[in-house]
């Protein structure tokens, strides 16, 4: 994914997408954007801010992360967004308005809460949306929180699931076994294997990678700090281990589900290296076998073959009958 954004901004006269003024960038988001972000603004020559996100946590003994022990964290990151304030006003020359900062935060919560209620529904028997639908609508929180638009198409998701739960609709007519996806979203250039489970009486009813980005709300009248808690709490719940396993434990019962499958990312060195773990706890707990697909999310030079996943596809169904 990152080598693909640096050669769009790096074709010279090709440029794939317009050349920006200047760039942001926020560590926590994937380890290699401090490195990727820093060659891009060298070679193009546009200003750079890059939010320093702290990453380690604390680990209460019951397993949870410990809030007040990353406060020092959040007031380190609130600051830096104050900076970040200054950074905009003056490579736009336009002033902050805060009244339209407060209303971004109120949509925003409102865009989370619809899914949350959207989760909420998807729990239900047979399930009424996959895990490949997700995909596809995973974008809308991920990149256009804050905006009236967000909240629209939310809303919509939200009310097209609740009418299929009533009148007991589900992805398939036979759903036989109810998986997990975890960890990357998909192989954006196959995203069509996702239905091969169907085909063969299987539904991805959840997707786990909102384990992280999908918990906490923001205050309108502590935009910073708030934003910053969220941040820190979310890409926690990924990187520490334990907190991750037992998110996942709890997909598991909430959904009903009797598998996982894992697309491992091997651009992903953050979530990559909790697979096999992740694998043997739920099995420990739950009995219930995990498929591992090996890829990357964008280059298809790094699968061994759409063939071969089939086939592991086929077997994995094939044990839990």
């Amino acid at each position: 994914m990152h080598r693909g954004f640096v050669g769009a901004l790096l074709s010279e006269d090709d440029l794939i997408i317009p050349r920006p003024d200047f760039m942001l960038g926020l560590t926590c988001m994937c380890d290699g954007l401090s490195k990727s972000s820093v060659a891009i603004t060298e070679k193009v020559k546009i200003p750079l801010f890059l939010i320093d996100a702290p990453r380690a946590i604390q680990i209460t003994p019951d397993g949870e992360i410990d809030e007040e022990k990353i406060q020092d964290y959040v007031e380190y990151m609130a600051l830096q967004y104050g900076e970040l304030v200054k950074f905009l006003e003056n490579q736009t020359g336009h002033k902050l308005d805060k009244e339209k900062l407060k209303e971004t935060c109120r949509l925003t919560n409102q865009a989370l809460e619809l899914w949350d209620e959207t989760s909420e529904l998807r729990k239900a028997i047979p399930s009424p949306m996959s895990a490949l639908d997700e995909a596809i609508f995973l974008f809308i929180p991920m990149a256009f929180l804050g905006t009236r638009e967000a909240v629209a198409i939310l809303e919509g998701v939200r009310n097209e699931v609740a009418a299929r739960v009533k009148n007991g609709q589900g992805v398939i007519d036979d759903e036989r076994h109810r998986l997990l996806l975890l960890s990357g979203p998909a192989w954006w250039y196959d995203l069509g294997i996702l239905n091969y489970f169907e085909e063969l009486g299987a539904v991805l009813v959840k997707m786990g990678v909102d384990i992280g980005w999908a918990k906490g709300r923001l205050d309108p009248e502590r935009p910073a700090e708030s934003w910053a808690k969220r941040l820190i709490l979310n890409y926690g719940t990924l990187d520490s281990l334990p907190v991750h396993i037992a998110c996942i434990k709890e997909l598991v019962r909430d959904y009903k589900a009797d598998g996982a499958v894992i697309l491992s990312h091997w651009g992903c060195r953050v979530l990559g290296g909790q697979h096999l773990a992740i694998k043997e706890a739920i099995y420990q707990e739950f009995g219930i076998p995990t498929l591992i697909l090996d890829g990357d999310l964008c280059d298809s030079r790094h699968r061994a073959s759409r063939e071969q996943d089939l086939n592991k596809i086929e077997e994995f169904i094939e044990m839990l009958e």
